[in-house]
């Protein structure tokens, strides 16, 4: 479980890491545990992780990808961090996937051209399906969206994301994890200087507290990571930037 790699933080620096030696940390229950409560939900590892040197940190979508992630990492002379959720896999039937064989992010909808690109929704591993569904409902209201599966957290697939991050008006970044110190810090590190200055950028994910038990899902609406709150949240976004400009 997520939650219990925190105990062997300092064995993944030292004795792993830090001598650089090829392992694979498949982290089950990251993100919301459900009805397991404070102790077991997998939130911290997006941020204990990002920080260590040869680290590389993959999130994937669904069953199909974690079976993917897994046969890639074990032919990997590097360490790897394979982190998903708690639950059934999802299937897409409709969605056009590509397979995972590299350190690629996948892009899951975009409009025919990048022009007058509204908000590029950025989904990491568990988030990645609800950003698509939010992409495809914001789009029947008139607004252009791009979704990404973003499925490498570190180290970033800029080549994929620069196109859409320099087009969008907004970018926002959901993730099933700690907003200090998340994915959404790494990706605006990393990619803000490719932005308009104009754009805005905007992260969901879970606040600097300890989250009692619950469903997966309910907590996942308390806290915005599900499809309806994201299409909330990104109308939000839009029309506040129609009104300002």
């Amino acid at each position: 479980y997520s939650t219990f790699l925190q105990r062997g933080y300092d064995q993944m620096i030292h004795d792993v890491c830090l001598q650089n030696l090829p392992m694979v940390f498949a982290l089950d229950r990251a993100g919301f545990a459900g009805q397991d409560g404070a102790t077991h939900h997998g939130l911290f590892d997006f941020a204990f992780m990002l920080p260590i040197p040869n680290m590389t940190i993959l999130a994937p979508k669904d069953g199909i990808e974690i079976t993917e992630m897994l046969n890639w990492s074990v032919t990997q002379k590097r360490i790897v961090s394979i982190r998903f959720s708690k639950g059934n896999a999802i299937n897409r039937p409709n969605a056009s996937l590509s397979p995972f064989t590299d350190l690629k992010s996948e892009v899951l909808h975009h409009p025919s051209n990048l022009t007058d690109l509204n908000i590029c929704i950025i989904g990491v591993g568990s988030m990645a399906w609800p950003a698509y569904e939010a992409a495809l409902a914001l789009e029947e209201n008139g607004i252009r969206c791009a979704a990404i599966n973003l499925r490498v957290v570190k180290p970033l697939d800029e080549q994929t994301l620069q196109p859409f991050i320099s087009h969008a008006d907004h970018i926002i970044v959901i993730e099933e994890g700690s907003a200090i110190g998340g994915v959404y810090h790494h990706i605006y590190d990393v990619m803000s200087e490719s932005c308009k200055k104009t754009t805005t950028w905007k992260q969901l994910a879970v606040p600097d507290k300890f989250i009692d038990h619950g469903s997966i899902s309910s907590l996942r609406k308390q806290h915005q990571l599900d499809t309806e709150s994201i299409v909330s949240v990104c109308t939000e976004l839009v029309n506040e930037h129609i009104f300002l400009y």
